[in-house]
């Protein structure tokens, strides 16, 4: 079943983002993955910043979908051309890929560096020429493609205000739902009371939240998220990650507690792993998933 059907019969979805990857690490990330099939509903592949490592996205969506995945293809608005988003859209619908999510600019939650930032904007009116362009069957230029090409469109949201989201915000939201988007992605979430007024101000709007749920593995890693990105860290998750002698059990009970209160508020989660793929059979087992 597509991500969309899912949504549309009011499943509560689950998605998770994964780094592409080389050729040669690709077969051991499959294997991780593999114990998830049957519990997750898609799988985000970012577009990743160029670097010294030549990584291409799509690469690892490709083997994703040959292994049976449902993928999402995030990629990027800000720094491209017409042209540049439109051949980056037709490789993804060539091999296979139904859904993308977009941003302005790729965000990256490494917890790397302190100069990492999350970019929600999107160049809305750029998007939209190209894919209305792509549905109608025909490129940017005018000419006729062999076959009309279509996406489930998602974009990323920034839920940490919670009421206190900007009008200029929510209008882009609403925006992006004017122009196709069915679902969005938010920032990672920590406050549940928070985040659920954030939902009363774009329930209105009709469009599926899935909540970014970002899995913790130190007290050091919760207070870098919430100083260095932003990010409302309740002080009671800080305090069991820095405590707790056993930190994979305690970033397990902060993820089951937070998917258990977020069931009743949106209409499915994203799961940030950082890389902990072999590590999820545990989390989705304690939180039922």
């Amino acid at each position: 079943m597509a991500l969309q059907e899912k949504l549309d019969k009011k499943r509560f979805v689950v998605t998770i983002e994964i780094q592409p990857t080389i050729d040669e690490e690709i077969y051991r990330l499959l294997q991780d993955l593999d114990c998830l099939k049957g519990r997750v509903d898609c799988l985000n592949v970012p577009e990743l910043k160029k670097t010294s490592t030549d990584i291409d996205p799509l690469a690892t969506g490709k083997a994703l979908i040959d292994r049976k995945f449902d993928t999402i293809y995030q990629t990027t608005t800000r720094g491209k051309h017409r042209p540049n988003l439109e051949t980056d859209l037709l490789k993804a619908s060539q091999i296979g890929i139904q859904n993308i999510l977009v941003f302005s600019e790729d965000y990256t939650l490494t917890g790397e560096s302190k100069n990492e930032k999350m970019f929600f904007h999107v160049d809305s009116a750029k998007l939209f020429t190209v894919l209305e362009s792509l549905r109608q069957g025909r490129d940017i230029k005018g000419q006729d493609l062999e076959t009309p090409v279509s996406f489930m469109l998602g974009s990323g949201v920034d839920a940490g205000k919670g009421k206190k989201t900007t009008d200029r915000e929510l209008r882009e939201i609403d925006q992006m739902v004017e122009g196709g988007a069915r679902f969005f992605q938010t920032s990672p979430v920590f406050d549940l009371d928070g985040f659920s007024q954030f939902m009363k101000l774009v329930e209105p709007m009709g469009v599926s939240i899935l909540a970014g749920v970002m899995l913790l593995r130190t007290g050091e890693m919760a207070r870098f998220v919430q100083k260095q990105l932003g990010v409302d860290v309740p002080d009671w998750i800080i305090d069991k990650m820095t405590r707790s002698p056993d930190k994979l059990k305690a970033s397990i009970e902060i993820f089951a507690e937070l998917v258990a209160g977020l069931r009743d508020l949106c209409q499915g989660i994203h799961i940030i792993p950082l890389g902990w793929y072999a590590k999820l059979p545990m989390f989705f087992d304690a939180a039922r998933l």
